[in-house]
């Protein structure tokens, strides 16, 4: 049995349907309609979110440690970190289900998996977070609003927003930060 050429295949392709007295002339399409992508996007953010909250601890604390060193190295190797020497902040993405517990080690900032009673939590929303990182939003207005919240100690808490408020973001992290914007964009456009 030989192949059969691409003519052949042609001619097999819009050779009358024994379902339609006419030729085809448009292309196949799928047996169901794909749905808009904001539909799309709002049935996968569950997923997202899932996939986030149960992706295994190491590679969590492996990315966030990196993004973390490369946003907070000039800060830290100017010592504007020194105050979180010996104390515990959480951060909580309510949304995500999501709590990291951070403190100051020997070269930088750290996460750390374990049950730990943090001096300070930070909670709030993934889009929330992002504004404040993109410094789309005054960090003031998003407390004010108690869509971030601090709770334990408040000084640390106004030092560690106050930090991440003022501090530039560039390269890898900037690119992350845009595009979790962009994603929450979707995903609030999809609601």
């Amino acid at each position: 049995m030989t192949k059969p050429t691409f003519a052949e295949l042609q001619q097999l392709d819009t050779e009358i349907s024994p379902h339609s007295t006419s030729r085809r002339t448009h292309p196949r399409r799928p047996p169901f309609p794909l749905p808009p992508p904001h539909k799309i996007i709002k049935r996968l953010h569950p997923i997202f979110i899932r996939a986030a909250k149960h992706a295994p601890f190491g590679l969590q604390r492996r990315a966030i440690e990196r993004l973390m060193l490369q946003v907070f190295e000039p800060a830290f190797a100017a010592g504007q970190l020194d105050f979180m020497k010996g104390y515990w902040l959480q951060l909580h993405v309510k949304d995500a289900g999501i709590q990291w517990n951070i403190t100051l080690g020997k070269h930088g900032l750290i996460l750390v998996g374990s049950e730990i009673e943090p001096n300070v939590c930070i909670s709030g929303n993934l889009k929330d977070f992002v504004a404040l990182a993109n410094q789309e939003e005054d960090p003031d207005t998003l407390f004010f609003q108690r869509r971030l919240m601090i709770e334990g100690d408040t000084d640390l808490g106004l030092g560690v927003k106050n930090l991440m408020f003022s501090t530039e973001i560039s390269g890898l992290p900037k690119l992350i930060s845009q595009a979790l914007q962009r994603y929450i964009s979707l995903v609030e456009s999809a609601v």
